[in-house]
């Protein structure tokens, strides 16, 4: 069992918060590593770095106070009180993060911090448009609550509180594939890259203290 940092957009993060988010993917980057021959004339990578048991702790952006906006995350004195994320909308009035601290990436986030933790349950490797429609809804798609008039369940007609991705498509995997483009970058969809398809568990706590 390892524990790795892992980041999200603050979209992301609400739907992890209102448990609609149960899978990621994460991009694999050459080099791979141990390969495998597939017969369609490629290769295929074998591992990743996450594996099941892994415990992962998000990162999102956040801020604290602004008398500490001079200080690196690691000086700062271990007060998960003290911090806001950004995924929350504003800081509650008279909070101790609520004097306008600045802005910080989720990528500087120190462990502490960190008020999510995901246990890995399955990490398979495939490539991005393999993906299956329970694959996408499990990434965060809101679903209506009744089937449509061919028995199957759309993304939903209304926008879901969490902010995540468009209405109106005719399938979870195209509101996936949108959704992938939007944070990823026109056409990332096409490129179909090897992911790391990864599903875990959601706790609600610091990877620290959190009992799972």
């Amino acid at each position: 069992m390892t524990d790795r940092p892992i980041l999200f957009n603050g979209p992301m993060v609400r739907a992890l918060l209102d448990a609609s988010k149960t899978q990621t993917r994460r991009v694999l980057k050459p080099p791979y590593g141990t390969l495998e021959y597939i017969p369609d004339g490629t290769w295929k990578p074998i591992f990743t770095k996450t594996f099941p048991g892994d415990r992962l702790y998000v990162r999102e952006a956040w801020h604290t106070n602004g008398r500490i906006d001079h200080m690196a995350p690691r000086d700062m004195e271990r007060r998960p009180d003290a911090i806001h994320y950004a995924a929350d909308g504003p800081a509650p009035e008279w909070s101790p993060a609520s004097l306008g601290g600045r802005h910080r990436q989720g990528m500087h986030m120190p462990r502490w911090a960190s008020r999510l933790t995901l246990t890995v349950r399955d990490v398979r490797v495939q490539r991005l448009q393999d993906i299956s429609e329970a694959d996408a809804q499990a990434e965060g798609c809101l679903m209506d609550p009744e089937p449509d008039e061919y028995g199957g369940l759309m993304p939903a007609e209304i926008a879901h509180d969490n902010g995540i991705g468009d209405v109106g498509w005719d399938s979870a995997r195209d509101w996936f594939a949108n959704l992938w483009n939007t944070i990823n970058g026109p056409d990332a969809w096409e490129a179909n890259p090897w992911v790391a398809a990864i599903s875990f568990d959601v706790h609600r706590g610091n990877i620290d203290e959190v009992t799972l």
